[in-house]
């Protein structure tokens, strides 16, 4: 509970309650004005009508039948709101249903409130009412008034009403506020827990789901897709350091042992060039590897955006199986180019360049002589696709998910030259395009197929 009061939600609970009566209270306030400013005004328009009614019988009326007309009035009206005084020139009060004249200064013309106290306790001091007077000849003056007790009486009645529903309203805001409170810490809480879990446990533990798809489950939801993620990296990783140690001891030892050797004893000059040779080329491969290590990460951070571009995808195919067809035709290959027309993109003209060079180096290594590659361009409503098919001896269908990832080789290519990072570095600069790559069987051989938005026109 504690924790629940002292939560920023419990606060932002008191807020939005504060603000909702807040509003209330605004609204019963413009409502309550509204209303009785309507009544005063038919009150007092109901005032102003009788004055002009009685003023303009008793114009020319004697005081007798003055007095005998108003009881006349008041005994064919019973309980009726209004009040009529009738005084005459000597100040005396000569008909009406007040007993005596109000002690409040009123002012002719004009309608005042004043208070009826014909029989006023200390319980009900007496009612309230509202009148004006007028003057009619013979120095007589004319009372004519509402009774606006009931008027009082129920404006007093709505107030503590309304202070009532305030309280009320106040009441259950505040145990809202502490039962949504309450349930949001506890969530919270369950998150922060399993969080601590996975920090001392490691990434085998995952974010509860409580199955009513809520934010907070949508959350839970991401939280366990990153982990899942970030242990698929971490497996990456050690994969990676693994493989490096593999695909690099070999030339670091090479290396090693030539310079060992070139040490051990005199030799001619040209034994001393070849020893050098030797390690020069174990060297290029040495960075060739970390070139392309540092090509992903430079791909995957996402830098290179800045250079993208519309260009044509079926034109840097085309220039690319030029470039590798006399490697193809010297292996007895044969490199055939397709295109079904233009094929609009927007992105980095070197990546994918780079990209689909990466796909046509890997068939052209590992399809045998005599054999066949198809590089082809089609192009549809809303994708621009690249096929490579070769006749080679394709990759196993449980191997084809792996060997996207950094240094994944096939046991059987491993004397073949190369890092492992072909594919890789493909993926992320169809990743970055928002494109997909997928390998297939293409009976026989293997079939890639490199997908891309199509630009829009």
């Amino acid at each position: 509970m504690i924790n629940a009061v002292r939560s920023r939600v419990f606060r932002y609970g008191l807020i939005y309650m504060g603000l909702f009566l807040a509003s209330v209270l605004v609204i019963f306030l413009s409502l309550y004005l509204l209303v009785f400013d309507q009544v005063e005004d038919l009150v007092d328009e109901g005032i102003r009508h009788d004055m002009a009614r009685f003023s303009a019988r008793y114009e020319n009326m004697v005081e007798a039948d003055m007095i005998a007309d108003l009881n006349y009035f008041l005994i064919s009206h019973p309980g009726y709101y209004g009040i009529y005084v009738l005084e005459n020139a000597a100040g005396q009060v000569v008909a009406g249903n007040l007993e005596r004249w109000p002690q409040e200064d009123l002012s002719p013309g004009l309608i005042t409130a004043f208070i009826l106290d014909e029989n006023p306790t200390d319980e009900e001091p007496g009612g309230q009412a509202r009148a004006t007077v007028g003057i009619l000849p013979g120095n007589y003056r004319l009372l004519v008034g509402r009774n606006y007790t009931s008027v009082i009486d129920l404006q007093g009645a709505l107030r503590q009403e309304a202070l009532f529903g305030l309280q009320i309203a106040f009441v259950l805001g505040l145990i809202v506020a502490i039962i949504m409170a309450r349930s949001l810490s506890r969530r919270l809480e369950r998150i922060n827990r399993t969080s601590q879990q996975i920090m001392d446990a490691g990434l085998d533990i995952r974010m509860p789901l409580n199955g009513s798809g809520d934010e907070f489950d949508r959350l839970a939801v991401n939280l366990n897709r990153m982990l899942d993620r970030i242990r698929r990296l971490m497996e990456s990783m050690e994969g990676v350091t693994d493989n490096i140690a593999h695909d690099l001891r070999t030339p670091l030892t090479r290396l090693k042992s030539r310079m060992e050797v070139g040490l051990l004893s005199d030799r001619s000059s040209e034994a001393y060039q070849t020893i050098l040779a030797e390690s020069l080329a174990d060297t290029d491969r040495i960075l060739d590897t970390f070139n392309s290590l540092l090509a992903i990460a430079k791909v995957r951070a996402g830098t290179v955006r800045e250079d993208f571009e519309r260009l044509d995808l079926a034109q840097v195919v085309a220039e690319t199986g030029a470039f590798y067809e006399p490697v193809a035709v010297e292996k007895g290959q044969t490199l055939v180019v397709e295109a079904d027309g233009p094929a609009p993109v927007i992105g980095s003209p070197g990546l994918l360049a780079q990209a689909v060079a990466n796909l046509v180096d890997n068939a052209v290594k590992f399809t045998p002589p005599e054999g066949r590659i198809t590089l082809q361009t089609v192009t549809t409503q809303g994708m621009c696709e690249v096929r490579l098919r070769d006749t080679g001896p394709g990759i196993p269908e449980d191997f084809r998910e792996r060997a996207f990832e950094r240094f994944a080789r096939q046991d059987v290519s491993r004397q073949t030259p190369g890092q492992g990072l072909g594919l890789s570095l493909v993926q992320v600069v169809v990743e970055l395009h928002d494109g997909a790559v997928t390998l297939e069987d293409g009976v026989p051989g293997l079939l890639v197929r490199l997908e891309l938005p199509r630009a829009e026109s």
